[in-house]
């Protein structure tokens, strides 16, 4: 209250002396003063940023773990609303894993991208990173567009000794929170 919204590193610096980490909260006033500024402009804030680079993004449909016929229909249901890249949540238990990716090939072919997605469970539910490499080379055979979160947000050396073992790309997800993370990883 008070400041110039101009100002948004001083927002920024503000909210950092304040608050430790709460990145969403720090995101949403950050995108509420961009757009106090476009407003005040009469801009949309994308010209605020330098103009569109991309003009089109793909959209990827999100389902959790499902028995093998409910995830199917899930992903059927996301295809017929256009939906041309699904991820899926694995990491229980390979044999579960295997059968879910080769009902997916099965229906669709090559005609969708399939990313996956651990959630870390090769650390928190398997406390078991070292069979990540062996567990990811046996679902690499469903070309796989990307893979997610193998192992614990906090493990970037096992997460690199991963990426160098194996074929696709790694995704970090909770291994970024913030800029320092990001040039981290």
């Amino acid at each position: 209250i008070g400041m110039d919204p101009m100002a948004i590193e001083m927002a920024h610096q503000r909210m950092d002396a304040r608050l430790t980490a709460n990145p969403f909260a720090k995101t949403s006033v950050d995108i509420a003063l961009h757009d106090l500024i476009g407003k005040g402009l009469g801009v949309p804030v994308y010209s605020l940023l330098g103009g569109p680079v991309v003009t089109e993004l793909p959209l990827v449909y999100a389902i959790g773990q499902f028995p093998v016929d409910e995830l199917v229909e899930k992903a059927i249901a996301g295809f017929e609303q256009g939906y041309r890249r699904l991820k899926i949540r694995v990491g229980i238990d390979l044999e579960t894993d295997i059968a879910n990716l080769s009902a997916l090939r099965k229906q669709f072919g090559d005609d969708v991208y399939i990313s996956v997605d651990f959630n870390a469970s090769m650390t928190e539910m398997h406390h078991r990173p070292d069979q990540a490499i062996r567990h990811v080379r046996r679902l690499e055979k469903f070309n796989l567009d990307t893979i997610e979160q193998p192992v614990a947000g906090w493990d970037i050396e096992t997460m690199e000794h991963i990426c160098a073992s194996i074929d696709t790309p790694i995704v970090a997800d909770e291994s970024v929170w913030t800029i320092h993370d990001a040039m981290r990883v």
